[in-house]
């Protein structure tokens, strides 16, 4: 097989990954002007780049170094971008940007996307899927894959129009991002009527616990969790087994775990992900800081009970922007914020025989911190009271307004975010991250209540 073909083999070992390595770097130094310039400053030649033990030799590249208004620096010299596929990032981050691939690198993708997806769920020959997309309705139709069909639908559409469509299409797998599959859930669950049993596979967001159940109740089959980016595609599918892991797809891309200065963090480790595409050479993404945060798994581990042996992520908490930053410059996950709320709802949904359907914690400085509930009752001085104490057991405030909402708007892509930091993480570049650790819980006292 040329040096060229070997990005598209399956089942690709140590030294296939080195030749993919050793031609991307050349390619995209030869094609890419964006790439060329940057390794020039780095001083850093792509002959000098043997396999992935040389990758490190390279500058890393964030997400906000794309401008589409010079996308052409970007892509490679002699690609015509009417001519090739396209696909948006959601923009939720504030940032858009197109992906742009050939007609065989698409293909490529969908099919690891499909092995990842046979590796947490059946999929039956003549399957049904449901994809939750982010185009205008109408503007793409059903698609035939063998015996197979794939029905889009709009997350631009009314809740209620996009739970009928679903049921409609009876799928077995549901698959899209997991705040829009989950406001469909919940759409599901308030109409009352039962769903005929299917699977859930999320991608493109984290999936907190409370998603997960909620999906689990009106769809009563599997959720699994698909780590796929719109720049790479998917990256590590969810362990069947063995929730909360996720094995990479080595086949599609290389993951690197560091630190503020770009250095590799010991194995278990919260750290940056750095991503790069195996495959894509019209638009190569080649140690792309996406802004997830994550963990490979220490090497003793790597073999997992369900067989599978390779690279592993673990504790993964989805976006940066997503952490809490304290007073002291130390990151918290979004899952303990998370946690915390649903230990403070549990008496007052009790009480009053509903749940609370959506609520937005929005981290306006270190200091405040502003929490958004849909309830259909007020809100309660003990309730209030609660998700104060819930917060600042975690050092987080002392400033925090509670305020009941009549609705939540939904982010422009359709989305829904629960976790907003407007504290930029930058800032607190290098500082710890905090996941759960119950000797990092101090009683803080001296919250502020505002009307």
């Amino acid at each position: 097989m040329s040096t060229r073909l070997h990005r598209y083999r399956f089942g690709k070992k140590p030294p296939h990954i080195d030749a993919c390595i050793r031609a991307l770097v050349n390619h995209a130094f030869d094609k890419v002007p964006y790439i060329r310039e940057q390794y020039q400053n780095a001083g850093v030649s792509p002959q000098s780049i043997a396999g992935l033990e040389d990758l490190p030799r390279l500058p890393r590249i964030h997400r906000n170094a794309y401008d589409m208004r010079f996308i052409e620096r970007h892509l490679r010299s002699d690609a015509k971008p009417s001519r090739l596929h396209s696909s948006p990032t959601s923009g939720t981050t504030g940032l858009h940007l197109d992906v742009y691939a050939s007609t065989s690198e698409t293909a490529y993708r969908r099919m690891l996307l499909y092995r990842s997806m046979r590796k947490i769920v059946r999929i039956p020959l003549g399957f049904r899927i449901v994809h939750i997309w982010p185009g205008v309705f109408g503007a793409k139709e059903v698609r035939h894959y063998g015996l197979g069909r794939v029905f889009p639908v709009s997350r631009k559409l009314p809740l209620a129009t996009q739970a009928a469509l679903v049921r409609k299409a009876s799928p077995h797998i549901i698959t899209g991002p997991t705040t829009c599959i989950e406001l469909i859930a919940e759409q599901i669950l308030s109409d009352g009527a039962p769903f005929p049993k299917c699977n859930v596979l999320c991608r493109g967001e984290t999936v907190f616990p409370e998603a997960r159940d909620t999906m689990r109740r009106a769809f009563r089959g599997h959720i699994g969790d698909l780590y796929s980016v719109e720049e790479i595609g998917n990256v590590a599918w969810e362990c069947r087994e063995n929730p909360g892991v996720f094995h990479i797809q080595t086949d599609g891309c290389h993951v690197e775990i560091v630190d503020s200065e770009g250095q590799f963090v010991p194995a278990g480790t919260p750290g940056s992900v750095l991503l790069t595409n195996l495959f894509n050479w019209t638009m190569p993404f080649i140690r792309y800081e996406v802004g997830d945060i994550a963990a490979l798994a220490r090497p003793e581990d790597d073999v997992c009970r369900c067989g599978h042996s390779g690279p592993t992520l673990v504790q993964f908490d989805g976006r940066a922007d997503d952490y809490i930053v304290r007073e002291d410059g130390s990151r918290l996950s979004p899952r303990v914020v998370i946690s915390a709320m649903r230990r403070a709802f549990r008496n007052f949904e009790a009480e009053n025989n509903i749940l609370i359907p959506r609520y937005k914690v929005e981290q306006q400085s270190e200091r405040k911190m502003h929490i958004q509930v849909l309830s259909p009752v007020p809100l309660t001085e003990q309730l209030r009271d609660a998700l104060r104490e819930g917060l600042m057991k975690y050092r987080l405030g002392p400033i925090i307004t509670i305020e009941r909402m009549s609705e939540l708007p939904l982010e422009p892509s359709g989305k829904f975010r629960r976790i907003i930091s407007q504290v930029s993480p930058s800032e607190n570049a290098g500082k710890p991250i905090h996941n759960f650790n119950d000797d990092e819980i101090q009683a803080t006292d001296g919250a502020v209540d505002l009307p």
